[in-house]
């Protein structure tokens, strides 16, 4: 009575004694059980089968068909033993009504179809495996790897990824069974027939166990080799425009020109080295001030190159002298427009020219000097062509600084030779 299933002791056939468990199954009083053809308690379609097992002694498990005592046919487990019974040799068997087992294995063939059919129309690959990865189930798009259902059957998880990345997803495998962490995603490389290797992302879910069934679990991955690419072809381009970027900073920074960024509204966003240490300020100082502040002022420079550059959106170039600081500049504006067209910054280059400036002014101051001069001046190069006359020379001569330039004394008097033209001239 102990026993989940029905207990009947037989002599061929004739129930002798039973338990009430295998009333509870068949629908029969206990009195009814005694005496009854144990045969009867079969389906007829499973009648011949185990009337011969009882005939052989079979002592091994083995399914059949039932039926109650309304007529309802349903599957069972049979297992019986020879026993000695009251001084005789007879039967012992345990009727287990497996119609819930059944259901669960038909529904488990409905999902599983189910499972091929949805998965067969995927583009992921989907795969069912035990809880050491062995895999159960793989869908037909793991047919991108080039390998045959059947060869992949048995075979684990993770024998196809990549050395390099085997010990992490190992690890990772592990800790996603024990905790079971549905939806956690993983990206690794992944072993094609030919050799090749495709990157995957995976994610996994854990199917439950249930009483007939042990815990799988079930994983979705997609081919993202693609991604994987541009991502390293974008992480090149960055390596590689991280390198022209430090490049340009040195250049930049130790650049002997004043180089500052601002936003069109004049805001200083920055200088380079040789700016900030003509102002004399530190990054903190300058940041968020407008150029003209800088120098004290209360509105922008007039004739400013930033303000023409921003009005034209092109560059533009000035000099100019800054009374503040006593010292001529260039100035070259460059605007820096958007894909819409807007301008997002001015990037300003400002040499000092004060020196240049000087030496031009104390050129012209000479040059006037030379002019009005009563002495004659004649400048040459070390080939002895002239360079430069003054107003002198031409009116002694007749010769303009254009008739000279490049010639020497020999080309400018051919002809004059015999001692009146020489005291003529």
């Amino acid at each position: 009575n102990a026993s989940f299933g029905g207990i009947a002791i037989h002599n061929k056939g004739i129930i002798l004694d039973c338990n009430r468990g295998l009333s509870e199954i068949t629908g029969y009083e206990y009195d009814e059980l005694i005496g009854m053809d144990g045969l009867l308690l079969i389906s007829e379609k499973s009648r011949e089968n185990v009337m011969s097992n009882i005939l052989a002694g079979y002592e091994r498990p083995y399914e059949a068909f039932g039926v109650r005592k309304n007529g309802q046919e349903y599957p069972l487990r049979l297992e019986a033993r020879n026993i000695p019974y009251k001084g005789k040799q007879v039967r012992v068997v345990e009727f287990r009504d497996i119609t819930d087992q059944k259901k669960a294995e038909l529904e488990a063939q409905y999902n599983r179809e189910l499972l091929e059919l949805n998965t067969d129309n995927m583009f992921d690959l989907v795969a069912l495996t035990d809880l050491n990865g062995n895999f159960e189930f793989a869908g037909k798009s793991h047919s991108m790897l080039g390998y045959d259902h059947d060869y992949l059957i048995g075979r684990n998880v993770l024998e196809f990824v990549h050395p390099e990345d085997q010990h992490r997803i190992a690890s990772e495998f592990k800790d996603f069974v024990q905790s079971k962490d549905d939806g956690r995603k993983t990206e690794f490389r992944y072993r094609c027939r030919d050799g090749t290797y495709l990157w995957l992302e995976t994610i996994g879910k854990t199917v439950q166990q249930t009483d007939f069934h042990p815990g799988k679990l079930l994983f979705s991955s997609r081919d993202i080799t693609s991604r994987k690419q541009k991502e390293e072809e974008l992480r090149k381009s960055r390596q590689a425009l991280d390198k022209q970027i430090r490049l340009l900073n040195g250049f930049l920074e130790n650049a002997p020109d004043i180089l500052s960024i601002k936003r069109p509204d004049l805001t200083v966003i920055r200088y380079n080295k040789a700016g900030y240490e003509f102002l004399g300020k530190s990054p903190e100082d300058v940041h968020g001030n407008k150029c003209y502040e800088l120098l004290g002022r209360q509105t922008n420079c007039d004739n400013c190159a930033s303000i023409d550059a921003i009005r034209t959106k092109k560059p533009v170039f000035r000099e100019k002298y800054v009374s503040e600081l006593d010292t001529y500049f260039s100035c070259r504006a460059n605007p820096v427009i958007s894909e819409n067209g807007n301008i997002e910054y001015i990037v300003e280059i400002i040499r000092d020219i004060t020196e240049r400036k000087r030496t031009e002014e104390m050129q012209r101051i000479f040059f006037q000097m030379l002019q009005n001069s009563e002495h004659i001046a004649v400048f040459k190069d070390p080939s002895l062509k002239y360079v430069l006359i003054n107003n002198a020379y031409t009116k002694l001569t007749g010769h303009t600084l254009p008739q000279v330039i490049g010639k020497t004394d020999k080309e400018l008097f051919q002809g004059i030779s015999t001692p009146e033209q020489i005291q003529e001239y």
